[in-house]
């Protein structure tokens, strides 16, 4: 069977995109946007979410990217559209959150 990320649910291709950027891995990245996943799917993370009680953090794939210092990973989710302005679900941007881990490099990328 012949999968394009394009036709997954938009979950599913943020947790493709979320591995992918954790790890680092740009070429997984490449194959993932150019069969059509959206660089601002959300996925939900193994974190509780601080502002809503029993829900887990949902985020995209470069927040966890910036989280994990993976700048090339970051960077190209960013020339492939990724939004730098928007929020998880606690209402943080990656700029925010950059801020809050004193990530110099992350702030730079945005």
């Amino acid at each position: 069977m012949n999968v394009k990320p394009g036709n997954l649910r938009l979950a599913d291709q943020g947790v493709l995109l979320g591995i992918a950027a954790l790890k680092g891995d740009v070429g997984a990245l490449r194959v993932l946007l150019d069969g059509g996943a959206d660089p601002n799917a959300l996925f939900m993370t193994d974190m509780d979410d601080a502002t809503r009680p029993g829900q887990k953090l949902q985020q995209t794939a470069l927040v966890q990217a910036l989280d994990c210092d993976q700048d090339e990973a970051a960077a190209l989710l960013l020339e492939r559209g990724a939004d730098p302005n928007l929020a998880d679900s606690t209402g943080a941007t990656p700029l925010m959150r950059a801020a809050v881990a004193g990530s110099l490099a992350a702030a730079r990328l945005l």
